[in-house]
């Protein structure tokens, strides 16, 4: 092999090699295998140089990392953990869920189940309640300006003005939250596991003590599929290269008190069947795709991983023939 063309080999082989790294493992996936093989080949000094680079990075990189990849989710994840314990909390005070929204007495929605459970849980919001006032009257505005942190996710793609939640439930005559009528444990006859009591948005965001939520038949009316979808996109799952399909998901907190991160495209998909309390399906949540890492097509993810096995092969035994030619004519 001549020189000119060793080299040339040696150079498309990694340029293939590092193209299919970074599509599969990403930025820093492909850099951590080149610092692997430069050490594993003995190249101290472009070892060493890559080294400090990485380290220098990380210094800048790694916290931003740590927050959004590791922080973020476990406070969104705590924050409707929360929520969902002041629910059960007003259902073991009452025997029986909060109703969607109270009325007055024309029948006209004046509160959200959002106050009667946050209301009942902390005494400092219930000293500003006039429940026989509606939420957006004067006499309540300390109650309104009141806001509250946990009720939104500090990692959602949206920003939520200060009193705002992205907090809300679906409503529908046979979910938990029928409208101004409660409802108790006892009649969830679906697995509590899979229905839900409370969702994540991303738009319309409501006050948190407006009576202002989702109607499951609008959900579910094929007109407004691609609404439903992008108000469940708040999330953006993390993807380790450029391979995969990022994928946009939404917290979503069920009967039996877990908080579960669930795709856009499944929930909306599956939406009539979790929301429901007693419709008698079924669902499984780990059949959610969203929730791992995809490609489309879904062979591209082998085709690129033999590209990159056979380019890696390939550069180590290019650079043992240099090392072994060398070694001889030493």
């Amino acid at each position: 092999m001549k020189p000119l063309n060793d080299r040339i080999l040696t150079l498309a082989l990694a340029a293939v090699f590092l193209v299919s790294t970074y599509a599969i493992f990403g930025l820093g996936g492909a850099w951590l295998v080149f610092l692997v093989f430069f050490f594993i080949f003995r190249f101290w000094r472009t070892f060493f140089f890559a080294l400090a680079f990485s380290v220098g990075g990380l210094i800048f990189i790694a916290p931003y990392n740590v927050i959004e990849i590791l922080v973020k989710p476990v406070l969104c994840n705590a924050f409707m953990h929360d929520v969902s314990e002041a629910v059960f909390h007003c259902e073991d005070a009452n025997k029986q869920f909060p109703a969607a929204y109270v009325t007055d007495e024309g029948g006209k929605p004046i509160w959200s189940w959002r106050v009667t459970a946050l209301t009942k849980e902390y005494s400092a919001l219930a000293e500003e309640y006039h429940p026989e006032r509606p939420w957006n009257d004067p006499v309540n505005d300390n109650l309104c300006k009141a806001g509250l942190y946990d009720l939104h996710c500090p990692g959602a793609l949206h920003t939520v003005f200060p009193t705002g939640t992205g907090y809300v439930v679906v409503i529908g005559p046979k979910t938990i939250w029928p409208g101004k009528e409660p409802t108790t444990r006892k009649e969830i006859t679906d697995d509590p596991a899979t229905t839900i009591l409370f969702v994540e948005i991303a738009d319309e965001i409501p006050h948190w003590t407006e009576p202002r939520d989702l109607s499951l038949d609008e959900l579910c009316d094929p007109q407004n599929l691609a609404k439903t979808t992008a108000m469940f996109s708040i999330h953006e799952k993390f993807t380790p290269g450029l391979l995969y399909r990022p994928t946009k998901y939404a917290n979503v907190a069920f009967a039996n008190g877990s908080v579960k991160l669930l795709s856009a495209d499944f929930l909306v998909k599956n939406l009539r069947a979790l929301a429901t309390r007693n419709g008698g399906e079924k669902v499984n949540l780990d059949d959610d795709p969203g929730l791992h890492w995809r490609t489309d097509p879904w062979w591209l993810e082998y085709v690129v991983q033999a590209i990159a096995a056979a380019s890696g092969v390939g550069l180590i035994a290019v650079t043992v023939i240099k090392k072994r030619r060398r070694k001889d004519a030493a």
